[in-house]
């Protein structure tokens, strides 16, 4: 499948950068081999924490999914413009 990142985590922390905690986490794409890291940040390091814990969960059981850039064209229906924009 497209977006699919299997394989055991190599590294995560929990690091505090102002104004907030990021996560990060690392992974092993299993179509080139390379490895990917990922982060995200967050306002308490509590929510940091619980996150990467359910990341790290996903990754290991396989169901990990990147997140992908949803945009206005692809979320309407069709691909299309939405109604007020066509010109």
């Amino acid at each position: 499948m497209i977006g699919m990142v299997t394989g055991a985590p190599s590294c995560e922390a929990v690091r505090r950068e102002l104004p907030g905690w990021t996560c990060y986490w690392t992974t092993i794409d299993p179509t080139t081999g390379k490895r990917q890291q990922y982060s995200k940040a967050f306002h308490l390091k509590k929510d940091a924490k619980e996150h990467l814990a359910s990341i790290l969960g996903s990754v290991l059981d396989g169901t990990f999914r990147r997140d992908t850039k949803l945009t206005l064209r692809t979320s309407s229906t069709g691909g299309s413009q939405p109604r007020g924009l066509r010109g």
